[in-house]
């Protein structure tokens, strides 16, 4: 079967306007499960219906029963098992002569053989339902809704064999139905969706497009408080991928990706029509490789393949044959008498006890599994956390090792320059000496002598980048208008000189420090709020 097929016939088997409609009295929400972690438990619940219902002679109770197994079964791809329920639903609806549940099971019957790719059978069994639909419709509005239904049916089953002309007459037919009911906006849009879709297959984009904006709008619109919210606001899926559908015919590669991705992330969201999944990767795959981006094309088509064989795959060439021999016994089923049938529900119900001491045993598994995850990822958890405190502490370390490290450096190299000062004092002290002992020649001599051997600032720019690495350029590169002698004042300032010591020295006055100290403030823009040693010590 297609992709285009698969989506159909899922969207059809899925549709949540009628499945959920109130039968004969019956509150199938309470019994049909919205999720597939309850599909145990409402197994469970509708066997032990059908019971009573058999300890009541219930008929009716008992196709219902067997009828809401059935499409349970669908939803989880249960064919083989949806099949079997359906046909003995039949047969008690045919001894019964219930006309209501006859339609009903015609029309599931439909849906299988549609999953199947039996499209003429599938087509056979929507029109018998049909036909009973309109036989009754004038005294009972349920099977009115019900032939709304019958008509989308049809639809979609002509739409998946490429009969577009048939499907276009359907769809307007169940629109038309739609309308006589008086049927509120939102389920009119999902014969707009079914129309969109077959507006895309007939070239018809404009059209589509129109369909699909008026169901975007209403489904995203949801009111939280709306009757089965989460089913309708589902079906948001189905648009999104359509709308993918268009505008990758329409040439618009980034819009039809972009609605390919919300249709995944809604799906997962949701947790529903995860089988559209593998439909929506393969165009999602085309249109990335559209788009040019090949290897995503590749990753999305290969997922996509890898999907469909794990979910589709049990829709195998065996189970097609086994559905027809099925078909083929059934009227050799419908002549066995009801004690028969007797003996199969007293088999099915130990087969059932079975199932149950199966569940339980099986969550105990399930539970013992969990813990044993739990525990193992509670120590990796703990390990990894463990290590990681160590890493931290060994940066931590090596950090403060390394600060403590600039600090004694910078201590020695403070201790230097204060040695410096004093030697700049020795020498003035000399100097004004000979000043006064020797004649202004002799004195101007000897202070050449002095100044020439005198190269301790070179010696202290030396030591100070040793140790503040990157100083001067990071001063520089943030502050590039400064001057040499600013340069020198920052380093001294870094090193917390006094002002009397930085003026000793630089060679100026304290009030030339001030000054200075002033312009560099200035010049890095710095508030009356920020200190400017502070500012320097962290470059």
């Amino acid at each position: 079967m297609n992709f285009t097929a698969t989506l159909l016939c899922y969207c059809m088997l899925l549709n949540p306007v009628i499945n959920r409609l109130p039968i004969m009295g019956i509150d199938r929400a309470k019994f049909i499960p919205s999720s597939s972690h309850a599909v145990d438990e409402s197994i469970v619940r509708l066997n032990k219906r059908m019971e009573e219902a058999q300890n009541a002679k219930d008929t009716t109770l008992i196709i219902q029963s067997l009828f809401d197994l059935t499409q349970l079964y669908m939803t989880e791809l249960g064919y083989t098992k949806a099949y079997e329920s359906i046909w003995k639903a039949l047969k008690l609806a045919q001894e019964s002569s219930d006309s209501i549940h006859m339609a009903r099971i015609y029309q599931n019957l439909s849906e299988l053989y549609a999953i199947y790719g039996k499209a003429e059978s599938s087509s056979d069994y929507i029109h018998r339902a049909i036909q009973i639909n309109k036989k009754f419709i004038a005294r009972d509005s349920v099977n009115a809704t019900a032939l709304t239904e019958n008509y989308f049916k049809a639809t979609v089953n002509f739409i998946t064999v490429d009969k577009f002309d048939l499907a276009g007459a359907y769809s307007d037919s169940c629109l038309h139905q739609a309308n006589l009911l008086r049927q509120d906006t939102l389920h009119k849009c999902y014969i707009f969706t079914a129309k969109a879709y077959l507006a895309i297959q007939l070239g018809e984009l404009v059209l589509a497009e129109n369909y699909l904006n008026q169901s975007l709008k209403v489904f995203e619109s949801i009111p939280v408080d709306y009757p089965n919210y989460a089913i309708h606001k589902s079906y948001l899926v189905f648009v999104y991928a359509y709308l993918g559908d268009l505008y990758f015919q329409m040439g618009r590669y980034p819009e039809s990706k972009a609605y390919y991705l919300q249709c995944l992330d809604t799906m997962k969201y949701l947790n529903s029509h995860l089988g559209l999944r593998p439909y929506v990767l393969y165009n999602l795959a085309r249109t990335y490789n559209s788009n040019l981006e090949f290897e995503k094309a590749y990753n999305a088509m290969r997922l996509s393949k890898h999907m469909y064989d794990s979910v589709y795959g049990i829709k195998s060439e065996q189970n097609i044959q086994l559905l027809e021999v099925r078909n083929n016994l059934q009227a050799e089923i419908n002549k066995k008498n009801k004690e028969l049938y007797q003996k199969a529900l007293v088999l099915s119900q130990k087969e059932h006890s079975l199932f149950r001491i199966k569940l339980v045993l099986a969550a105990i598994v399930f539970i013992i599994l969990i813990l044993i995850v739990y525990a193992r990822n509670k120590i990796h958890r703990d390990k990894f956390q463990l290590e990681k405190e160590i890493r931290d502490r060994e940066i931590y370390l090596k950090e403060k090792a390394a600060e403590e490290l600039l600090e004694v450096k910078n201590k020695e190299l403070t201790t230097y320059t204060l040695q410096f000062i004093e030697k700049e004092k020795t020498i003035a002290e000399l100097n004004e000496l000979l000043k006064n002992q020797m004649g202004g020649l002799e004195h101007k001599k000897q202070l050449t002598s002095v100044n020439s051997g005198s190269n301790l600032w070179e010696e202290f720019n030396h030591r100070f980048n040793s140790v503040n690495t990157g100083f001067y350029e990071r001063l520089h590169s943030q502050f590039p208008q400064l001057s040499s002698t600013e340069l020198k004042h920052c380093a001294l300032i870094k090193l917390n000189f006094s002002g009397k010591e930085m003026a000793h020295l630089l060679g100026i006055s304290t009030s030339s420090v001030h000054i200075s100290r002033h312009r560099l403030r200035k010049k890095m823009g710095l508030d009356r709020e920020t200190s400017l040693s502070s500012f320097i010590s962290k470059l």
